[in-house]
C-alpha cells in the first residue's frame, strides 16, 4: 500500500445540541479510517465562540476530508461545521508524533477512558510527556 506524503489536515469546529452526547459519539471515529482518514480527538470548548466541540481531521484528499465531516454532522448531529483547513505547517516539534503532552493523575488511572484500570508505564508518573496517548500523528 502506497501512502502519499501530501495529508489534508483540518479542525472540524462544530456547533452541536447536546454536547455530551456529540463528544461520545466521536469516539468511534477515533478507531475508524485506517490509512485513509484518522480522527484525531474530539474536545469539548467554551459554547461562548458558537461552537461546542473541535474535532482534528487527518485526511488523504479534500473527498476523504469532506466524507469524514459528512459522517460527523450526521452522527453527532451537529447543527452546523466551521472547517478550519491546515494549509502549512509550522508546527513544533518536529516530526509530529513526538508531541508533548501532560497527563493527569486521573487520567491515568480513575478516567472514563481508563475502565480497566490499566497500568500504564509510558505516562507514569503523571505529569508532561513526551508523546500523546494513542501516539496520534497530531500530538
Amino acid at each position: 500500500m502506497e501512502f502519499k506524503e501530501d495529508r489534508v489536515r483540518a479542525w472540524l469546529v462544530f456547533n452541536v445540541d447536546n454536547r455530551i452526547s456529540a463528544a461520545a459519539n466521536v469516539e468511534p471515529f477515533l478507531r475508524a479510517g485506517g490509512p485513509d482518514w484518522v480522527v484525531v480527538r474530539g474536545d469539548l470548548v467554551n459554547p461562548d465562540s458558537g461552537y461546542d466541540l473541535v474535532v482534528p481531521v487527518d485526511a488523504r484528499d479534500l473527498s476523504t476530508l469532506e466524507s469524514v465531516k459528512q459522517k460527523l454532522l450526521s452522527s453527532l448531529p451537529a447543527r452546523s461545521v466551521l472547517v478550519l483547513r491546515v494549509e502549512e505547517e509550522h508546527s513544533l516539534p518536529w516530526p509530529p508524533h513526538a508531541a508533548s503532552c501532560y497527563v493527569t493523575g486521573t487520567e491515568l488511572k480513575g478516567s472514563k477512558y481508563n475502565k480497566k484500570g490499566l497500568d500504564l508505564p509510558e505516562f507514569n508518573p503523571p505529569g508532561r510527556h513526551p508523546r500523546s496517548p494513542g501516539a496520534n500523528p497530531w500530538g
